[in-house]
């Protein structure tokens, strides 16, 4: 993807800020109020929208699908109300990637219904076999694309990211932000500019959470966890056993000292399952998995 900094490219601090205040900027509470959520997702997208006084329209993300949206199935008068919709590939929580033809539907149907496609792509560069796609990769038009520090070089206390795309958009929210962003301290931005400009620390990162992933995935399909294939990101997504709720697994795994993150704390979509973090080292991951394993036997 080729952009012009000057016309394509906004830093900001991290992307946390966007997720919040993107609704802020852009969705027309009269004739547009509603914003298209994946289900489940990271939940600040819905903060942000409800903040405004926006509606949030929940799009599942559907397994059979490989933790896709069906955008056929959302009807033409929520396109006609909607203002923004929000993509997150490589996914969390389920660690999805997508196809190129997701992006191009996706891409195709903004276009013709007016409607911003922000693609949440901060996980882009923790992946295990083939780079994950950018939205920007099928036209800046109606689109922007968000990264930050946080996951690609571990420095989620830098708050430094950056937003690309749509050159109207890019040109607005410069003039938009100094009423509701900060400006980014020095010492920051010099840490910010060594990181983004060095790729052999993110290859390293990488390989770090490949290892975490191989120790983890054959040990708890060996006792019998369904584990979603998770081509990326820094999570693993499992279904929980059969007959329990993703809450009620929660709190039999603190009782075995486990602190896993229930499905549905990224929403309803996300019940029978729960997120395992994989950003404690080996030997902290290799203690969880005796704990795990007589929670299932449970």
């Amino acid at each position: 993807v080729t952009t012009d900094p000057d016309r394509h490219i906004l830093p900001t601090n991290g992307s946390k800020e966007v997720l919040f205040n993107l609704p802020l900027a852009v969705v027309d509470r009269e004739k547009r109020p509603t914003v298209m959520v994946p289900d489940p997702a990271y939940p600040v997208y819905a903060r942000g929208i409800d903040a405004v006084g926006g509606k949030v329209y929940p799009v599942v993300l559907e397994e059979s699908l490989g933790f896709l949206p069906n955008l056929d199935k959302i009807p033409s008068e929520v396109w006609s109300e909607t203002s923004i919709l929000w993509v997150n590939y490589p996914n969390n929580p389920t660690g999805a990637t997508a196809p190129s033809s997701f992006f191009e539907e996706a891409v195709s149907l903004c276009r013709e219904h007016g409607v911003l496609l922000a693609s949440d792509e901060a996980y882009t560069e923790i992946y295990f076999k083939e780079p994950p796609l950018s939205a920007l990769q099928f036209g800046l038009e109606n689109v922007i694309a968000l990264h930050t520090l946080s996951k690609r070089s571990a420095m989620p206390g830098y708050r430094s990211g950056f937003i690309a795309g749509d050159p109207r958009l890019m040109d607005a929210l410069k003039r938009f932000r100094p009423a509701v962003g900060v400006a980014t301290p020095d010492f920051v931005q010099a840490g910010a500019i060594r990181a983004w400009s060095d790729e052999s620390h993110v290859q390293a990162i990488r390989r770090r959470f490949e290892e975490r992933r191989e120790l983890m995935i054959p040990a708890l399909t060996e006792m019998g966890y369904e584990v979603t294939p998770c081509p990326a990101t820094i999570y693993l997504w499992i279904k929980v056993p059969t007959g329990v709720s993703a809450d009620d697994f929660m709190l039999q795994a603190m009782e075995e000292g486990l602190v896993i993150l229930p499905g549905t704390a990224m929403g309803p979509g996300g019940e029978g399952f729960f997120r395992l973090s994989l950003t404690y080292g080996p030997d902290r991951l290799q203690d969880s998995l005796p704990r795990l394993k007589r929670l299932i036997s449970s």
